[in-house]
């Protein structure tokens, strides 16, 4: 039966897959021919690490905006020939910005901590704020080039 289903699929263009339980990220790139990773919201740069354990050694740009978290980004990145780093925001047009930074970093945010994030984890509580730079996209855009993977991680800023 599965199998009747399918080749009727198919004739209009649609095929069912088995996928595995966790996405396979390296294979997605893979299959798409990714050769610039775009990390926005980089942190320490664990999605970086993450891309480079899994083989990844094309382009990685990335953009964290908090001064403590940017310079062990930038000290991982050094050793690395082909990973970009930017200290700076990322948003519709270049400014200033003040981010909230809690305790632990991979919450802080521009946005105001909703009470709900401090009741799940506590470390998600503000303890004190920093003034950030936002630049645009588009200014880093003309020095990129390829097939881009986009991944934002930016505490409801997007």
């Amino acid at each position: 039966m599965k199998q009747l289903i399918r080749r009727t699929l198919r004739r209009f263009g649609v095929d069912i897959v088995r996928i595995r339980a966790r996405p396979d990220l390296i294979g997605f790139i893979k299959d798409r021919g990714i050769d610039v990773v775009i990390d926005v919201g980089a942190n320490v740069g664990q999605f970086g690490e993450r891309l480079r354990a899994e083989g990844y050694r094309n382009k990685i740009i990335s953009f964290e905006p908090l001064s403590s978290e940017f310079r062990t980004l930038a000290q991982k990145a050094q050793a690395d020939g082909n990973w970009e780093v930017n200290n700076c925001g990322l948003g519709s047009e270049p400014a200033t910005a003040t981010i909230n930074v809690s305790d632990s970093s991979t919450y802080s945010s521009i946005l105001a901590m909703k009470d709900v994030a401090t009741r799940h984890d506590a470390a998600a509580a503000s303890k004190r704020q920093e003034t950030i730079q936002i630049r645009t996209l588009d200014e880093f855009f003309g020095t990129i080039s390829g097939n881009v993977l986009l991944k934002i991680d930016t505490q409801g800023y997007e």
